[in-house]
């Protein structure tokens, strides 16, 4: 038998609550970034950083409307988050764009395709 493991994942706006402190202590295991919610890229860092120092995972995550940018691929790469939320395969190019830039830094940083 296969065992799923969900992530439930607070966004940016659960890490930036003062009020929240006490949830933040709990067991979630993963938080979701989006930089726009935020407001700027120094705070998201910072709230990469809080989310590691509480050892938990970070999801990098697009805005809707995402624009054909890589920045977001990018980030998530440069802050090792390891998981970016960008949409469906099937949106279209922008999220291509975005799963390519993460490939293609892939395959500059191993050498490996």
């Amino acid at each position: 038998m296969r065992t799923t493991v969900a992530k439930l994942a607070p966004d940016t706006c659960f890490w930036k609550n003062k009020k929240l402190e006490p949830l933040r202590r709990a067991s979630f295991g993963v938080g979701a970034v989006g930089v726009n919610q935020i407001g700027t890229v120094t705070e998201a860092i910072e709230v990469v950083k809080m989310a590691k120092d509480a050892e938990w995972g970070v999801v990098i995550s697009q805005r809707s409307g995402e624009t054909d940018d890589c920045f977001i691929a990018d980030l998530a790469v440069d802050l090792a988050t390891g998981q970016i939320k960008v949409g469906a395969s099937s949106r279209g190019s922008k999220v291509k764009e975005k799963q390519n830039q993460i490939q293609t830094i892939h395959v500059r940083s191993t050498g490996r395709t």
